[in-house]
């Protein structure tokens, strides 16, 4: 009897502990635009600047368009641009609180085009960690990206292992989504292979509107990747942002793809600029 309730004690005690951790879990100041509204408030905003950009127009009339939806976004919410701004500001510092806010936007946009008879599309989750076609990719499969120092790059570096093969080809692939405030939209991603005789094999290519890319190389058929390695950043289009700027970039659905005994892959036709071809050197 005296052992079933020492039993009962510590079941008591652990979840008494489990409740603790839980409560005290730190959550968004009430001053702030709390996530699930701050969710809302951005996917109309992205909705927003999707009405801009399909009006078409020259660069100032797009910045007034967008300036003009941004405005109906906020009057709908009852927002001031100084309270909106002054809550961006708090999830600037804590980009992984935003970074949740927009995954969960991403998968209502995806949603959004199932509903309309899309289909959905996510390339890293099609192929596992082997294969004649796997994906590589190592880490997690979307990034909010901003022009803060602290939160604007997304690295990689993947090192070979077995299954890597002289003649591989590789491909990084993502998806990207814009909110502005101002300025323009410029981002770039970077693949880079240092081959077995420590060449290097790199491709570049602007991120300059919300579509599909593909960064590919071809390695020669006599040679073996080292590594894989790269970056996707987000540049500040020359502007002096500071941290209540809304300028975001969601890049997603990321996928390494490393494929075995296949034909020379071509890069498909994207809006953005590719401004690097394969190239191989020495460091």
């Amino acid at each position: 009897m005296i052992r079933k309730f020492k039993k009962f004690l510590c079941a008591c005690t652990v979840g008494m502990l489990l409740l603790f951790m839980v409560s005290c879990r730190p959550s968004v100041p009430s001053e702030y635009i709390q996530p699930s509204r701050l969710e809302n408030i951005l996917y109309d905003l992205h909705i927003a600047d999707g009405y801009a950009i399909n009006e078409g127009g020259n660069f100032d009339d797009l910045a007034s368009k967008r300036q003009k939806y941004r405005e109906a976004v906020l009057r709908k919410y009852n927002l001031t641009q100084e309270s909106f701004d002054h809550s961006m500001e708090y999830y600037y510092r804590h980009s992984d609180r935003l970074q949740k806010i927009y995954e969960n936007i991403a998968q209502r946009l995806t949603d959004d085009i199932k509903s309309l008879g899309g289909e959905e599309y996510n390339l890293s989750r099609q192929y596992t960690a082997d294969g004649d076609t796997a994906n590589i990719w190592q880490m997690a499969d979307s990034k909010l990206l901003t022009p803060i120092a602290s939160n604007n790059r997304y690295e990689f570096d993947i090192a070979a292992d077995t299954t890597f093969h002289a003649g591989d080809s590789f491909i990084l692939t993502f998806r990207s989504q814009y909110i502005l405030q101002d300025g323009i939209r410029n981002a770039v991603a970077l693949i880079a292979v240092r081959l077995d005789n420590d060449s290097i094999m790199s491709q570049t290519q602007r991120i300059n509107s919300d579509a599909d890319y593909r960064l590919i190389i071809n390695l020669p058929k006599d040679r073996s990747a080292k590594s894989v390695r790269g970056f996707i950043f987000m540049g500040n289009g020359g502007m002096n942002y500071g941290q209540t700027t809304l300028k975001l970039l969601n890049v997603y659905q990321i996928a390494l793809l490393k494929i075995h005994n296949k034909l020379i892959i071509q890069a498909p036709d994207m809006q953005g600029d590719s401004i690097a071809n394969d190239s191989a050197g020495t460091r």
